[in-house]
């Protein structure tokens, strides 16, 4: 599986690459539904088209402390990776709204389990010109479903999500 990976995420980072404006920043969400509440951290690549509508992304994040099914917490961890494209609608001095979708694998160590979370996310891209060419900050929510998709496929992560976003980070 991890073979089949390796180029998709290589494509991705050439083609982010290629973009003009670029941003690096870090993101908080929280992923709260019917079968699970997490909260995660994590490190944000976004590479902006020539013409400052469209975006690739990527990132990496970290969850710690899941809490499963009756709200228990149970000290469940994961890592994922995600891939996404934003759309800017309206553009002002000081950002911009958007729309986008974002695809995210989520590897749980402890459960041996392999989830597919595909989401799409609506938002505000502030921008600020502080930093040389400026920071970011990005308030977002996204609603996913968790698919499982490991030969352990736990109940306990299928299910529809409401995750509340903010990234905030360096222009270049």
């Amino acid at each position: 599986m991890y073979r089949k990976i390796y180029p998709l995420v290589s494509c991705c980072i050439l083609s982010i690459a290629a973009y003009t404006q670029k941003e690096i920043g870090a993101e908080y969400q929280h992923g709260f539904g019917k079968s699970y509440n997490s909260n995660s951290i994590g490190a944000l690549y976004e590479g902006f088209s020539s013409t400052g509508k469209g975006s690739w992304q990527i990132g990496i994040h970290y969850t710690s402390d899941v809490f499963i099914g009756d709200k228990k917490l149970q000290g469940i961890s994961d890592f994922g990776i995600s891939f996404g494209y934003r759309y800017g609608f309206s553009y002002g001095n000081s950002g911009n709204l958007f729309t986008g979708a974002r695809a995210t694998l989520s590897f749980i160590f402890e459960s041996d389990h392999t989830k597919f979370t595909p989401s799409a996310e609506f938002g505000y891209h502030y921008t600020f010109n502080n930093f040389g060419k400026g920071g970011f900050a990005t308030p977002s929510v996204a609603f996913g479903y968790d698919i499982p998709i490991s030969k352990a496929k736990a109940d306990d992560y299928k299910g529809t999500l409401f995750i509340p976003r903010l990234a905030v980070g360096y222009r270049y």
